[in-house]
This record gives structure tokens, C-alpha cells and sequence, in this order.
């Protein structure tokens, strides 16, 4: 078992300024991020990223309990949902994502028990990174239908810590996208980020994406914000100046980045245009969150449990 001592070691708690810079990173492009101390951010973020990496390949190697990208899938939208209903900062979800495919890249789990890894490395990113943290209590609430009590919840807690050897501070593509809108667009840097949003939602489906760094995925996601925003002529151009803030990637890998995100927003855009219309889970991740509403017989996304903080 982690001493106290030993889990505030792993756990990175610091008071090093660029680690400090780096939990500030949120949602948006904050005001004091500037040309000058991003590059200071950005050597840090190039220096960690590849720490706590997952395994592109679990699904082949690790898995035995007959996962499918399918589940993946289904696992990352249910979670998206939940972090948008309990407003997250977005920095929480790309964590979460990353606490489930890396416990999945050491750990075999059935259908059924992916909706509780999934929803444990919710409740261990919001602990980490939020101020108002998902509480036992809530999780349970949210998968009583599926049968998870909050002792079920609190043992896969411990497990899962474990698995991540307490290592939560991790570079996801946020971090890096904070940084390169401000290199491209420091007089207008909120247009640019929020043209990002959504290509970093659509990168979060497919567990393909974890065949690139969180800098090179980044890259994509600003290559497309800025041609939606018109920042620049032309994608080589953006590609061009951002691969040279990221001396290791390649013009190749950012385009073959682009290929598999691209994919991504057409899987995204599929599952806007069946939400009135879905096909039954292969998880039965969506009864967590499924419901038939009272004047629609189909499923749709019913409202969750809202906020005060609900208590068993």
C-alpha cells in the first residue's frame, strides 16, 4: 500500500513554477499566457509528454475479454457527456481518457466492468484537477442502474491508482493547444481556441489517435481551428510554423494525424445525426445515461442528476 508521504511524491505536488503554470491550463486560453512564458510551458510540456503514455495497441495485446474500438468509443462519448453535464474543464476529461486507456493498456476488463473503469477515472481526474470534485456518492447515483455500489466504486478507485502508479499529472493536447494558439494568434487568441474545441472533442473517440503525442495531435487540431477561423492562408503554413515548436514531429506524422482526426469528426458527426435514433449499446454504457423520456419513444439523451451534490 502507498504511504501518504509516498503518494504526494507520485502524485507530483511540487511547487515547481512551470508545473504550477501547467495546472493553471483550463478550458480556454488564459489571459496571462503570453508569448514569452508559453515558451517556457511548451519546453516543459515537450520534456514530459511522453512520460504515462498508454498503449495504442492494448486492444489486441492486453484485452481478453473480447474488446472491440467499438466499446472504446461508446466508453469515451458516455464520458464526455458526463464531464459536460458536471462542466469539467476540459483538461479533466483528456486526463480522465488518459487514466482509462492507460489502466486498459495493463488490465483485461469485461463490458460490463469498462463502464466502471470508465467512470472511475472520472471520479480520479476530477479529484485531481477540479475544485468541486465528482463525489462517491454522485458516481453511484449515476451507475446504480448498472449495479455499481460505492464500495464497488471505491475498490476500482484503489486499483485503478495503483495501475497508474499515482502518476496523474500527465501532458495531454490541451496543454499543447493552449500554447500554439497563442504563438498564432496572441491578438486574438479566444477565437482560435474555441474554433479548437471542437476538433479536440472529436479527437478523444478513436483510441487511434494514441499512436501520436499529445504535441503532434495538437498540431492537427490547430491546423483545422485555423482554417474554420482563416488564421492562415493555408494548412502547410500553419503545419510549417508549428513543427517548428515541436522539433521531433514530422510534416508526415502531423499529416497522417490529420487523416485519422478527420475520421474522427466523421464518426462524431454520425453519432449527432443518431442520437435521435440509436442503435441498442454493445456495452450498455448508455443505460447509464439513456432513458425513455415520457413524450418520446425513443432514446435520447435524458438529463443526468444535477447539482447541489446529491448524498446516499
Amino acid at each position: 500500500m502507498v504511504g501518504a508521504n509516498d503518494a504526494e511524491s507520485a502524485i507530483d505536488l511540487s511547487c515547481d513554477e512551470d508545473l504550477m503554470a501547467l495546472a493553471m491550463l483550463n478550458d480556454h486560453i488564459i489571459p496571462q499566457l503570453t508569448v514569452a512564458t508559453m515558451k517556457d510551458i511548451l519546453a516543459e510540456l515537450l520534456q514530459r509528454e511522453c512520460d504515462h503514455r498508454p498503449d495504442v495497441t492494448y486492444i489486441c495485446t492486453v484485452q481478453r475479454d473480447g474488446m472491440e474500438a467499438s466499446w472504446r468509443v461508446r466508453i469515451a462519448e458516455w464520458m464526455v457527456a458526463i464531464s459536460t453535464e458536471f462542466e469539467f474543464a476540459t483538461v479533466t476529461t483528456d486526463l480522465a481518457l488518459n487514466y482509462l486507456d492507460r489502466h486498459l493498456s495493463r488490465r483485461s476488463v469485461s463490458q460490463h466492468n469498462l463502464q466502471l473503469v470508465g467512470l472511475v477515472a472520472l471520479l480520479v481526474a476530477s479529484k485531481f484537477h477540479e475544485p468541486d470534485a465528482l463525489l462517491v456518492a454522485e458516481a453511484a447515483n449515476l451507475a446504480h442502474l448498472a449495479g455499481f455500489t460505492p464500495d464497488t466504486i471505491r475498490s476500482m478507485e484503489t486499483s485503478m491508482l495503483d495501475v497508474l502508479e499515482w502518476n496523474l499529472h500527465t501532458v495531454v493536447p490541451i496543454h499543447f493547444v493552449e500554447c500554439f494558439v497563442v504563438e498564432l494568434s496572441p491578438d486574438d487568441s479566444s477565437r482560435l481556441g474555441e474554433a479548437c474545441l471542437p476538433f479536440l472533442a472529436a479527437s478523444r473517440m478513436s483510441h487511434e489517435m494514441l499512436a501520436f503525442l499529445p504535441s503532434e495531435i495538437a498540431v492537427a487540431i490547430v491546423t483545422l481551428a485555423c482554417q474554420v477561423t482563416g488564421h492562415h492562408a493555408s494548412c502547410a503554413s500553419v503545419i510549417a510554423s508549428l513543427t517548428q515548436l515541436v522539433p521531433a514531429t514530422t510534416t508526415a506524422k502531423v499529416e497522417r494525424c490529420l487523416q485519422i482526426l478527420a475520421q474522427c469528426i466523421d464518426m462524431a458527426s454520425t453519432t449527432l445525426s443518431l442520437k435521435r435514433d440509436r442503435s441498442p449499446s454493445p456495452l450498455g454504457v448508455e443505460g447509464l445515461v439513456l432513458g425513455e423520456c415520457a413524450d418520446d419513444h425513443q432514446s435520447t439523451f435524458c438529463p443526468l442528476v444535477k447539482r447541489p451534490k446529491c448524498h446516499l
